[in-house]
């Protein structure tokens, strides 16, 4: 049988020695929606920041298409089998164009895109139309920058996606928008944190942090 896409055995987290995370086991199939839902501070935002290797004082396991996370397997993991779309989104200098083709000018990626059409076709799907492509990046909402970071999330071709309050701050039509984005990724496992009610009738599961 294969490996789920994540696999998360008996993990804990705590931060300066407080526990910020309860132990949680579960697993998301491939291609499946996962909707973590918990009260603030019950430690979604961490635990999806675990499974980047990007959080500490961890107990427990992560493993993502069958390959356990680990100091070693941290940085292929991170670079070719996920994506992440953090709540605070940093898109970096320059304008939207240029943050969308900054991760294709390396070798790795380069295979993935030949120019901006793609990305371009993405975000009028998402609502993001007239000179979006033109403006200055740090210029946008913080639902623009969302939208604009679950497009490159898609541009990348990870088989796993992590998204922390996608829809936050967005207006009914404008998430519908990326629910559909999201629901029309064949063979992507979505694993979200979200409050949205919308979300989680979409979703296909809801995993329970607190």
């Amino acid at each position: 049988m294969d490996a789920p896409a994540i696999e998360i055995d008996n993990l804990s987290i705590a931060s300066g020695g407080k526990p910020v995370l309860r132990p949680v086991t579960f697993n998301v199939k491939h291609g499946e929606t996962a909707l973590l839902l918990g009260p603030s501070g019950s430690g979604k935002t961490t635990l999806l920041r675990a499974i980047m290797g990007l959080a500490q004082e961890i107990e427990g396991t992560v493993s993502i298409m069958g390959r356990r996370l680990e100091g070693h397997s941290v940085w292929h993991i991170r670079q070719t089998l996920l994506s992440y779309v953090p709540q605070e989104v940093d898109l970096g200098p320059g304008t939207v164009r240029d943050a969308l083709m900054r991760p294709f000018a390396y070798r790795a990626n380069r295979h993935l895109v030949r120019d901006d059409l793609r990305g371009a076709s993405l975000m009028d799907r998402l609502m993001l139309r007239g000179d979006i492509m033109d403006r200055h990046a740090r210029q946008l909402s913080a639902g623009e920058k969302h939208r604009v970071a679950l497009t490159l999330a898609v541009m990348l071709k990870r088989p796993v996606m992590l998204l922390d309050e996608i829809t936050s701050g967005l207006d009914r039509l404008s998430k519908l928008a990326v629910l559909d984005l999201i629901a029309s990724l064949k063979g992507v496992t979505v694993l979200a944190a979200s409050h949205d009610e919308l979300f989680r009738q979409r979703a296909h599961r809801v995993i329970e942090t607190g």
